[in-house]
């Protein structure tokens, strides 16, 4: 397969040179260029080079981590994660605002509840 490619590469590099010669402005430039523009399209298909599989861990910890790992780089996991700190911020303020006026109910019955001396 590599020998296909480089074949291919041979004979681009041939092409180009022959178009670098060429005068823009004859017919001849112009079919050069379309010709150059086929032979771009036809480039064979290069050789993939295939990716170590990762191994599966073999210990229970390992196991643990492993499935832990793939939980959270899910992008589902992520909004999750975002959505729970925006309800978490609008508990805050919420209770926050319950406990205030909570405070100032008790302030203002505290103080009708006194006796003017």
């Amino acid at each position: 397969m590599s020998d296909a490619v480089n074949l291919y590469d041979d004979v681009y590099t041939e092409a180009l040179t022959e178009v670098k010669s060429l005068d823009l402005t004859t017919d001849e430039a112009t079919t050069a260029m379309k010709n150059l523009k086929i032979l771009t399209e036809c480039r064979p298909p290069t050789e993939t080079l295939e990716t170590e599989a990762v191994p599966e861990p073999t210990t229970v910890l390992g196991k643990l981590k492993y499935s832990i790992g793939g939980v959270w780089d899910n992008e589902t996991t992520r909004v999750f994660i975002r959505a729970g700190g925006a309800f978490a911020g609008v508990a805050l303020v919420a209770w926050t605002t319950i406990h205030r006026d909570h405070v100032m109910t008790r302030e203002a019955l505290s103080q009708a509840n006194q006796s003017n001396s």
